[in-house]
């Protein structure tokens, strides 16, 4: 009786069709709208997979740095799913143009890599120079800067030596991250490591995979080189939890605990694993042993 009435036919085949249609366009909405937040979180700054020195996140001191990081950069890259691995260098300084000194941040790091579309220098598209330094536009207007000035950076470099040398000013740059905008002065990796005699350190590492839900097998294959730090072992648990990798999450949280008995994050990323799991009883418990 489906064409007994070609037109009734026609305007309900008509309506189911368009209905298909806006249900596959708000569905495409919404994942590329999604797949745009993910990019902007973690393409600039964050990346999806990061790596640093033990305790270096909670005191930020110069000497605690990653060592010979271009063998382990050439490790990582090697992998399939890695899009693309850089090496970050984040150093104390005052930086003048004139009489007055300003306390900025010296980010060594490769140009060539962090720039282009959705990274931290997005907006730049020349090689950096030598001797030349990329300012952060809020740093560069309170100081004064303009592109083609020279400012001297003063520190102290992590053998206790006077780190101190004269840059160009390159660009002036906007990013998505405040502190570069506010405080940063960006200069090439080498360049940064040579000032602060750091050669072959840096204090971050961050990989970008090909697609981000590889993110956490990739956090799990380094998490094999760090078998003690249990920093690690908490962001591959909370990465397996926002996957629905909850027994494997699980596995990751309960050996972070192991490492550090008094590790109240990863408590409670246990408990809000089990939790999600459908483990009420054992989320509690673990909830009040935090």
């Amino acid at each position: 009786s489906l064409w007994r009435n070609v037109r009734r036919t026609g305007l309900a085949l008509a309506a189911i069709s368009l209905s298909v249609a806006l249900v596959l366009a708000y569905t495409s909405i919404l994942r590329a709208y999604s797949d745009w937040i993910v990019e902007t979180m973690t393409g600039p700054t964050l990346g999806h997979v990061q790596a640093h020195a033990p305790l270096w996140r909670k005191d930020r001191q110069l000497q605690r740095s990653l060592r010979d990081i271009d063998r382990t950069l050439a490790a990582v890259r090697a992998d399939p799913d890695v899009d693309s691995a850089t090496a970050r260098l984040y150093a104390p300084a005052l930086a003048a143009s004139g009489e007055e000194g300003f306390a900025v941040m010296v980010v060594g790091l490769d140009t060539r890599l962090e720039s282009g579309p959705a990274r931290l220098l997005a907006e730049v598209s020349a090689p950096l120079a030598d001797d030349a330094v990329l300012v952060g536009a809020h740093l560069a207007d309170t100081m004064g800067l303009h592109e083609g000035d020279t400012v001297a950076i003063v520190g102290q470099a992590v053998d206790g030596s006077l780190a101190n040398d004269l840059f160009r000013v390159q660009r002036l740059v906007s990013t998505p991250v405040d502190l570069v905008n506010r405080q940063g002065i960006v200069m090439n990796l080498a360049e940064a490591q040579t000032l602060f005699a750091m050669p072959g350190e840096a204090h971050e590492l961050v990989v970008h995979a090909r697609r981000p839900e590889v993110a956490a097998d990739l956090l799990m294959r380094a998490s094999r080189l760090a078998t003690d730090n249990p920093a690690v072992f908490l962001a591959l648990g909370i990465a397996l939890q926002m996957s629905g990798r909850y027994t494997e999450s699980g596995s990751a949280l309960g050996r972070a605990i192991v490492l550090d008995g008094d590790y109240a994050l990863a408590y409670n990323s246990l408990a809000m694993t089990q939790k999600l799991a459908g483990d009420l009883d054992r989320s509690a418990a673990t909830y009040d042993a935090a």
